[in-house]
């Protein structure tokens, strides 16, 4: 198997540039920062471009007005009030292959490449629908080590390829953001040359 990319096949960092808002690695996850470091990953963590393929499916340009609004609060509001009140700086609104709406907010851009968070997962777990499909990987009950065999040993030695995609492998992990020392705090030490790898093997 592939052995999963570390620091040294990642792309370095550039310094933040304090004229965009970008924070360092000290305070990229503080409250008051998020709407630029959000956009700006590639400034504070190595990161490793990847590109899209030949067949692109292009998304259809709006065709009337969106004009909507919700009650909340026992008052009446628009996308522009929603936008403001949860700190959204873009909001994409699809129906199948036509968007409805497209806004930015906080200083973005659609030129802006977004940090995608959980959204990665849905992702990851097509892929593996695919892997599977192709003959790839032979089922979801597989353990995840006959694939990564670098995670033998570590908190994820005996799960399976299910249990890792629906989050329930039993691993302990903490994603307090504002905590400097738990576990996603903790992969922001790859930008000092550890590898993935080394971090995943430290989870219980």
């Amino acid at each position: 198997a592939e052995k999963r990319l570390d620091a040294k096949h990642l792309a370095a960092s550039p310094a933040p540039d304090a004229g965009d808002g970008v924070a360092g690695l000290d305070t990229w996850i503080a409250p008051a920062n998020p709407a630029a470091t959000f956009r700006n990953m590639e400034e504070i963590l190595p990161t490793r471009r990847v590109p899209s393929g030949s067949a692109v499916s292009p998304l259809l340009a709006p065709t009337a007005p969106f004009d909507v609004h919700y009650s909340f609060g026992g008052a009446s509001h628009d996308i522009a009030e929603f936008a403001a009140r949860t700190g959204t700086t873009g909001l994409l609104i699809l129906k199948s292959d036509r968007i409805l709406f497209e806004g930015y907010y906080q200083g973005a851009d659609a030129n802006d490449r977004f940090m995608s968070f959980s959204t990665g997962k849905s992702f990851v777990s097509t892929l593996v629908g695919l892997a599977i499909g192709e003959g790839a990987i032979h089922g979801l009950d597989d353990p995840i080590s006959r694939y990564l065999p670098e995670v033998k040993g570590s908190a994820y030695d005996g799960a399976s390829i299910r249990q890792v995609l629906q989050m329930s492998s039993g691993t302990s992990y903490n994603e307090e953001y504002e905590d400097p020392n738990s576990d996603i705090a903790g992969f922001a030490k790859i930008d000092s040359g550890r590898a993935m790898d080394e971090l995943v093997d430290e989870l219980g």
